[in-house]
């Protein structure tokens, strides 16, 4: 079975999410600060990444909280498990950004170093269709 890890600080956005995997059989983990997902993501092996940017920055040092604010998802991201040049590329591929500062994570800095990620925009709706659809792809792939 497909394991998922959801990053996500957001109780109604969390619940409907909830709700989808459920609906869908989909194994996942919570959290809502980066340093649950810091260590989550040691102990376990995900076949999908689910990340907000704007989530707790506890686990950060204090220049990744001031260089990233307030995209402390992506900080994690890209300075924890992208530093690995062998593996980053698959790590890319796994994840999906969701989150609806995605237009000024685009105009950042880090415009670059975006592609081969998954990004969805969360809108009204949550966009939940998309985000569903690609986890489908990515845990297919997988097999």
């Amino acid at each position: 079975m497909s394991k998922i890890l959801l990053v996500e600080d957001n109780y109604d956005v969390t619940e409907a999410i909830k709700e989808l995997f459920e609906e869908k059989g989909w194994d996942y983990d919570r959290v809502n600060k980066v340093v649950d997902a810091m260590d989550l993501y040691k102990e376990e092996y995900y076949d999908c990444i689910i990340i907000d940017l704007v989530i707790d920055p506890l686990g950060l040092t204090d220049d990744e909280i001031n260089d990233f604010y307030p995209y402390f998802g992506w900080a994690w991201l890209r300075n924890h498990l992208l530093q690995d040049k062998g593996t980053a590329l698959y790590i890319k591929q796994k994840t999906i950004i969701f989150s609806e500062y995605v237009s000024g994570l685009r105009a950042s800095k880090w415009k670059g170093e975006l592609s081969e990620l998954n990004i969805i925009k969360k809108s009204d709706d949550l966009n939940l269709d998309s985000l569903s659809n690609k986890i489908n792809d990515i845990i297919t792939k997988k097999r």
